[in-house]
């Protein structure tokens, strides 16, 4: 079934440019909300209000609430916290019981006519600005965070809607109603091309298993010819490295830049993510991998803790790219081989435009913020050489006691080794 829409709006939302649109998508909603999260604290408080009391309101007003939580046997679920807080209101609250793969299927759908893929669980932690200062403000923890989401308009909501309705029937043990078929029509001028990709285990969306994000990843690796940008939670999917590498030697003018973290929040993934990136070949000069640190500005001298990259891009050639809920690990895109037991695909859900002003813009937009005021964000065609530049000085400057203010772009590998504490760099010799 072919998922691509034309005539869509879609506007990507870096950082904290999420939460002003999203609170008053919910505050003028007239007559549906459909929300499905990993995790939602009650008290969780982005900007101005708790997105739980929000909710609450819009249901008191007649609109119809429902929030659609994930459920799990062996990590920690929102869905008992849900039940409790919606108890006697007009939220409907559902969970998707699902072990060891998980509901990560984060999605709001305002009217059935706009949809916000979101990055991050609706968690305090995960609330951070472009700036990601150490100041906590209304982050939680000391570790400043980049996310990516995406606000979506048009034809392509109404698949959307298709999809969490499916989940909704699945939650309640009842049979999903198969997906319509809606045709993508013709392009016309205006508006972006969208196409939805989704992964799901077999029976909750299609009769068999979904994988349809990984398809879509490894079909634009396999066209690249200049560039591949990932930025991602985890890179620990052997699919995907295999597609990389095979990329790679297919076309020697290929360059692939890739922003991982250097320490993960899964056990055992940093020792998978070093695997696959042996795997892709560290030495091959046509591959970055870079990490983003920020500097500690209180710190008697220069010091950097980790910026935890949990956004979930790609974009190939500035004419495809991707955005949405799903890392680039087996469990999210085929199974879950990094936990070495069998495992159908978590329910994720990637918007995919292949457009190349849009993935242009959004790769400047990423590079302008990552690399500072270098305006190596502008270079046409992108370059690796730009990326390596700017973190080599700044991983000089680190090491001689001079890290500028702006700094975030370093060499994955030269800080890997450092562990899990706060970095001090080396005293500047009088």
């Amino acid at each position: 079934m072919d998922e691509t829409y034309h005539g869509n709006t879609a506007r990507a939302l870096v950082d904290d440019a999420l939460w002003a649109p999203l609170e008053e998508a919910i505050r003028t909603a007239h007559h549906d909300l459909a929300l499905s999260q990993l995790l939602f604290e009650s008290a969780f408080k982005p900007r101005s209000a708790k997105l739980a009391d929000l909710l609450e309101g819009a249901a008191a007003l007649g609109v119809r609430v429902r929030i659609l939580a994930n459920e799990n046997a062996i990590i920690p679920d929102s869905a008992d916290e849900m039940r409790q807080r919606y108890q006697g209101s007009a939220v409907e609250v559902r969970a998707l019981r699902m072990t060891p793969n998980v509901l990560h299927m984060k999605v709001l759908l305002v009217d059935g006519a706009k949809a916000f893929l979101l990055d991050a669980p609706f968690e305090q932690k995960y609330v951070d600005g472009a700036l990601h200062a150490h100041d906590v403000g209304r982050r939680d923890r000391a570790t400043p965070l980049h996310s990516v989401s995406l606000q979506l308009e048009g034809p392509c909501v109404a698949r959307v809607m298709d999809l969490y309705e499916a989940l909704w029937h699945a939650a309640a043990d009842l049979l999903p109603p198969p997906l319509p078929a809606r045709p993508a029509g013709k392009p016309r001028g205006g508006g972006e091309t969208v196409q939805l990709a989704w992964s799901a285990p077999a029976g909750l969306v299609e009769p068999a298993a979904s994988h349809r994000i990984l398809e879509a990843y490894e079909e634009a690796i396999g066209r690249a010819r200049e560039l591949v940008y990932i930025e991602n939670q985890y890179f620990t999917s052997p699919r995907i490295t295999r597609a990389l590498r095979a990329a790679l030697e297919r076309e020697r003018g290929l360059e692939a830049i890739l922003v991982l973290n250097v320490h993960m929040d899964v056990p055992t993934y940093d020792t998978w993510q070093a695997q696959r990136l042996d795997e892709l070949g560290r030495d091959d000069e046509r591959v970055g991998v870079f990490a983003m640190w920020r500097p500690e500005p209180r710190a008697r001298f220069p010091s950097l803790r980790p910026l935890y990259v949990h956004s979930k891009v790609c974009i190939v050639d500035d004419a495809w790219a991707t955005v949405g809920s799903a890392n680039l690990d087996s469990i999210s895109l085929h199974d879950a081989e990094e936990f070495l037991v069998p495992a159908p695909p978590n329910v994720e859900l990637n918007a995919v435009i292949p457009d190349p002003a849009w993935a242009t813009d959004l790769r400047r937009r990423l590079w302008a913020e990552h690399l500072g005021d270098d305006g190596g964000w502008r270079a046409t065609p992108p370059r690796l050489d730009v990326w390596r530049r700017v973190a080599q000085r700044n991983l000089a400057a680190y090491h001689a006691g001079e890290l500028p203010a702006n700094a975030r772009v370093f060499p994955h590998a030269a800080l890997a080794k450092e562990g899990r504490k706060p970095l001090s760099a080396r005293r500047k010799a009088p």
